[in-house]
């Protein structure tokens, strides 16, 4: 059996399975195989380290020692005519609706999926008990479709679509980042340095005339802490947007990010630290104080580290900052320190 990088069990009740492709159905031994071209991962699921769902590669569901209570394709009983799964050679399935509930000290589901066959669509009714079900897959790729939906229609028809990056160049993505960004900044902004006119250029007239509800804006701010967790190629540009006007669980997330990446990546980790230097935070400064001579960073860092404090502490009135440069196409990137 393939290995997978992610692996849980009993965990379908925080997976979406509506429009998912099954390439195949099949029973191995006892057990009752789907081969799935792609799931949904809830954002409740305890392996999605997002803030929002997110669809997978390919990967495998298992249900353990299955019993296969009905299976019925259309109008034909498959138990009753005597026949298998197998039997049918399902393949190229789409699934539209999975229940599942405690049975018995096991589970009990119900599956109801389509395939296309010859031009005509047929659909199939399983219900199955059984002991336990194991998900597998190995990498996550996109927001789900269904994260904008019902929340509203602006997300759905102008949001959504801008922030759909996935053919988009690295500067196409980050002109449509910086684009979702300031209609955040837009409703965030005080005070002297507001700019009516920089607004209006930058988000033409569609954008800018648009007031912003709540829920937009937690989705596009979700968005970029998706950006930031996967470590995608933006994540730079996204710390940097999002420490502009953060709220204080922005500041908290950051933070968060900082300690997981402070001794893995010290670009990520200059940029986080640029950003939470505006963070009036005791915990933050305990921090750093805890780490500021660790031999796991290089001295460039620890000399940056050792500034922060003193400025925290109003030993200094100003310090160098660093920054985090990319290259054209935003493959690689590298620190320009600052030297007194």
């Amino acid at each position: 059996m393939q290995d997978y990088k992610y692996i849980s069990e009993n965990t379908l009740t925080d997976i979406s399975l509506h429009d998912c492709g099954c390439e195949k159905i099949y029973m191995s031994d006892n057990d009752l195989v789907f081969d799935m071209e792609f799931m949904e991962i809830c954002s409740e699921h305890e392996l999605n380290p997002f803030p929002l769902a997110h669809q997978t590669t390919e990967g495998k569901i298992i249900f353990k020692n299955v019993e296969i209570k009905k299976c019925q394709l259309d109008d034909y009983d498959v138990l009753a005519n005597k026949k298998t799964i197998s039997d049918f050679c399902l393949e190229d399935l789409t699934v539209l609706d999975y229940d599942e509930n405690p049975f018995e000290n096991k589970y009990f589901a119900k599956i109801y999926m389509i395939f296309l066959s010859g031009e005509e669509f047929y659909g199939i009714s399983l219900e199955i008990t059984f002991e336990k079900s194991i998900v597998m897959w190995n990498a996550f790729t996109r927001v789900s479709w269904f994260e904008p939906f019902g929340k509203s229609r602006f997300i759905w028809n102008e949001i959504s679509p801008l922030l759909d990056l996935e053919d988009k160049t690295f500067l196409q993505k980050q002109k449509a980042l910086y684009i979702a960004i300031n209609l955040v900044y837009k409703i965030r902004e005080k005070g002297p340095g507001y700019s009516e006119k920089a607004y209006k250029l930058v988000l033409g007239d569609a954008f800018y005339n648009h007031e912003l509800l709540d829920v937009e804006e937690e989705f596009i701010i979700n968005v970029f802490k998706c950006l930031i967790i996967g470590h995608s190629e933006l994540d730079i540009f996204c710390i940097g947007c999002l420490g502009k006007y953060p709220k204080e669980d922005e500041y908290q997330f950051l933070f968060e990010q900082l300690k997981q990446s402070i001794f893995k990546d010290e670009c990520l980790a200059v940029a986080l630290l640029r950003e939470l230097n505006f963070w009036n935070s005791s915990a933050y400064l305990e921090y750093l104080e805890t780490i500021k001579t660790s031999d796991k960073l290089s001295s460039n860092l620890k000399d940056y580290i050792s500034q922060i404090i003193k400025f925290k502490k109003r030993e200094i009135t100003n310090m160098s900052e660093p920054s985090v440069e990319y290259d054209n196409d935003g493959k690689n990137r590298h620190i320009e320190w600052v030297k007194d």
